[in-house]
């Protein structure tokens, strides 16, 4: 139960840092494409979301 708890909220905070990076890149460079700015807050998504992935995983295999 718990490990479940713990991949929902990390990827409850990738997807809000995913948005969060959207939202700032548009914000400085507003001329961009839009798959661009959907680019880059996708690829924030995963990043964040494979760090986060192997912060929480501990020691020990799965």
């Amino acid at each position: 139960m718990s490990k479940t708890l713990i991949k929902v909220l990390t990827g409850l905070l990738s997807l809000i840092f995913g948005y969060g990076l959207y939202y700032f890149w548009n914000s400085l460079r507003p001329n961009d494409d839009f798959m661009v700015q959907v680019g880059v807050g996708a690829l924030g998504f995963l990043a964040s979301f494979v760090c986060l992935h192997f912060l929480t995983k501990g020691s020990g295999g799965d």
